[in-house]
């Protein structure tokens, strides 16, 4: 079994990471059986676009979470801007009016990023050095059985990605239900206006104060041509404003796989 200097859990606020960290307080033998050790440190990453449901959630969590718990930031989400090299854009995957979408670097810049580099700094606070070497950090990801093939490998040789729950052979509805039994109903964790969202229309009739936000996002990103892009950009799948392409029908559920690469909606 490999030995780790540090233990990380990227917690997302949503129902997996959410059973991670109840695993932690009032379970912590059964992980150590499935796992062979618990994190050291759980770190949440907040792009300023949460429902405030999550920032309730995340609020109530940090009352009761059983390890050291950061919240770490890249800045805001909410505005597509420049990357420091200045010919970068960092964008989140609208679609566009000719059939595609834009290239998706939202993931990376506002939820993988900030928690590496506050990660990299804990650890050399702790040993006086950066982490080099194959597997000296282990980071926990809240993905379970039923979302099994966004399971991928670290893009950094120190780190290894850990998959709790796969090793317990749990999927997101013994989540849920384990965190129900500790009177925790945990809410989805995503940014309230992200492309790849499937109930807007359970959103619009249940949270309109979040439907009103996604709807402004929407019309407000809709010409980006300062940014280099040269068509319209939607944040519904159908290529109209959100406010119109909803109907009371709803929307078909698709591309759940192809959402945040397993942080963004654990």
């Amino acid at each position: 079994m490999t030995e780790f200097n540090f233990k990380a859990l990227s917690f997302g606020a949503g129902v997996q990471s959410t059973a991670i960290a109840l695993l932690i307080k009032h379970n912590p033998e059964l992980l150590i059986k499935a796992v062979g050790h618990l994190p050291d440190k759980a770190y949440f990453a907040d792009t300023g676009a949460e429902p405030m449901s999550v920032y309730q959630h995340l609020k109530m969590m940090q009352g009761i979470f059983p390890i050291p718990l950061d919240i770490v930031s890249n800045g805001s989400i909410l505005n597509a801007s420049r990357h420091e090299d200045g010919k970068k854009v960092n964008f989140v995957p609208l679609f566009t009016e000719h059939g595609g979408m834009l290239n998706r670097s939202c993931t990376a810049e506002f939820k993988v990023l900030p928690v590496r580099r506050k990660l990299t700094t804990d650890y050399k606070e702790r040993f006086g050095k950066l982490p080099k070497g194959k597997g000296k950090v282990a980071m926990w990801l809240g993905i379970s059985m039923d979302e099994i093939i966004r399971m991928k490998p670290s893009s950094l040789q120190y780190m290894k990605n850990v998959y709790p729950l796969i090793d317990l052979s749990w999927d997101r509805t013994d989540c849920f239900n384990y965190c129900v039994s500790h009177g925790i109903h945990p809410p989805k964790s995503r940014c309230y206006f992200c492309p790849y969202t499937a109930d807007w229309h359970t959103i619009r009739r249940n949270k309109p104060d979040e439907w009103q936000l996604a709807v402004e996002y929407d019309e407000s990103h809709r010409d980006l041509s300062e940014y280099g892009v040269k068509h319209k950009c939607y944040v519904h799948r159908s290529r109209q404003p959100l406010k119109d392409a909803v109907q009371n029908q709803g929307d078909l559920f698709e591309g759940f796989f192809n959402e945040c690469e397993g942080i963004c909606g654990t």
